[in-house]
């Protein structure tokens, strides 16, 4: 009897320490995350950049905040965040992408604007423009400064990068001059413009002084030089180099009347600019990541809107912090 009375006591146990935990399974921390990571196209060339998208869930305590540069921003896979004179703060949330696991330090980041509360979720986007053909594993995270928060939510995606097919050279229309402002300031001269194809071109040497870089004619080439970066055009080619490493456009470098003119969409993510047309105003917005300006708005659902250049970053606007649905590359 005692021995059949120990046995049931024994299995008691087992079923009730069984139960336990099955009934209190591990919880994760309530720390903020990355809640969610996409990419398109996954199957593109080097004449368009890849559009990456984060959810950023606070399932903290406390509320978070962030840094620039700014949901919006444009890295190409030869940039980091330091090219962009910008450093991590320890106290600050980011999200990252890194092609080789981490190694090279995640250097594309993106914060964003204000402030995020407990319980509620942000969505970050940017760019990254792929020069180099090839097949390239993007992971992204969630940073704090410079470590990586709940690892275990890291999301992986594959994209394939192939060479460009640039459209042929077409019949330039000369339209009237565009209007343009360089970290919020108005430019004293329109750039001359074509319209090529359904494209935008604009002076070579009006738009390169207009963003403070210099640039060089020498042996048959374009050699444009901004802050670390060197780019090389060529006359009537869609070919390009930037900082030695081969590349393509979508568009030549059209020469007319003996001057060289260019597309400001496709050469802006190589001179380190997020730009944004406005076709309504005739008018390009240039910005360097790291001269931002403040401003805040209200917006329905979220913390906050989004203020600042031109009316908000990269082309969102109004005084709401509302998404216009003209945003976009333009032309």
């Amino acid at each position: 009897m005692k021995k059949y009375r120990s046995t049931f006591i024994i299995a008691l146990v087992c079923a009730l320490v069984g139960g336990i935990a099955y009934a209190a399974p591990q919880m994760p921390p309530k720390v903020p995350r990355l809640s969610g990571f996409s990419a398109r196209p996954l199957q593109a060339t080097q004449c368009e950049p890849i559009v990456v998208s984060f959810a950023v869930t606070n399932a903290g305590t406390s509320t978070i905040y962030s840094q620039p540069p700014y949901s919006g921003s444009t890295y190409n896979m030869y940039q980091s965040m330091s090219d962009k004179m910008l450093l991590p703060q320890a106290d600050r949330y980011m999200v990252a992408v890194t092609l080789n696991g981490g190694n090279d330090g995640y250097p594309f980041r993106w914060g964003f604007r204000g402030y995020l509360a407990s319980g509620r979720t942000t969505i970050i986007a940017g760019q990254i423009a792929f020069p180099t053909t090839g097949n390239y594993t993007l992971n992204a995270v969630l940073m704090k400064g410079n470590r990586v928060v709940s690892a275990g939510s890291t999301k992986t995606t594959l994209v394939q990068v192939a060479a460009c097919d640039p459209q042929p050279l077409g019949n330039p229309v000369h339209v009237p001059p565009v209007n343009y402002y360089y970290n919020g300031v108005g430019g004293a001269t329109p750039l001359d413009a074509y319209m090529v194809n359904g494209r935008l071109l604009v002076q070579l040497q009006p738009f390169v002084s207009s963003i403070n870089s210099n640039m060089a004619y020498t042996n048959g080439s374009y050699i444009i030089t901004t802050g670390p970066n060197q780019v090389i055009l060529y006359p009537n080619s869609p070919y390009m180099s930037y900082n030695a490493y081969g590349s393509q456009l979508p568009i030549s470098t059209y020469m007319i009347n003996g001057y060289a003119y260019v597309s400001p969409r496709y050469l802006s993510p190589y001179l380190g600019l997020d730009m944004y047309w406005d076709p309504y105003t005739w008018t390009l917005w240039f910005q360097n990541p790291y001269s931002y300006g403040y401003g805040y708005g209200y917006d329905f659902g979220f913390n906050y809107g989004f203020g600042g250049y031109p009316y908000g970053n990269y082309g969102y606007r109004g005084p709401y912090g509302n998404r216009d649905p003209r945003f976009g590359w333009g032309y």
